[in-house]
């Protein structure tokens, strides 16, 4: 089963998703996708950039 670790910036909307390790992830939110795209342009490794819905339930893939 995969790991997961989440850090949330309040009222977040846009999520950077990316791959540290075999089957280990980590989610960071953040409010504004100008800053989810800075926080992405200096990881190493695979990330994608998601935009969640009003719910929350729903994420819109925005950049690989």
């Amino acid at each position: 089963m995969p790991f997961l670790s989440s850090r949330m910036a309040e009222g977040s909307t846009f999520l950077v998703v990316c791959e540290v390790g075999f089957g280990t992830y980590t989610v960071d939110r953040f409010p504004a996708e100008r800053e989810a795209r800075a926080a992405a342009a200096k990881l190493w490794c695979c990330w994608v950039l998601f935009r969640s819905s009003g719910g929350g339930t729903e994420l819109a893939e925005l950049a690989v």
